[in-house]
């Protein structure tokens, strides 16, 4: 499968909470990258993958709100103490807060 194709289906199989769909397109990417000869990215990958099934921690698509998708976000993490280095915040106020004229009503 074109590499292109793999990434939308592991983006897609993330946002849906698919366990299985994600670790098989993990996997096919993996293989993708043996293929190429991509050894030391393969092994990363791979050690990615493994140690977050082992570890429980961000291979778990599941959760009380598995019915939602899940919106992707990536917050870089500072390597010698793991700490994020940026902090998300989510506004308290809503588009629909907003008093628009009609003309731009339709953009929200």
């Amino acid at each position: 499968m074109a590499r292109g194709e793999l990434l939308k289906k592991l983006f897609r199989s993330y946002s849906l909470r698919d366990d299985e769909g994600f670790k098989h397109t993990a996997d096919e990417i993996i293989r993708d990258e043996e293929s190429k000869n991509n050894r030391v990215l393969a092994n990363a990958l791979r050690r990615n993958l493994n140690n977050s099934k082992q570890e429980g921690t961000q291979f778990s698509l599941g959760g009380p709100e598995k019915s939602q998708p899940r919106k992707l976000t990536v917050v870089p993490i500072e390597r010698e103490k793991q700490l994020p280095l940026v902090e998300i915040v989510r506004p308290e106020r809503r588009a629909s807060d907003l008093i628009l004229n009609r003309v731009n009503q339709h953009l929200f």
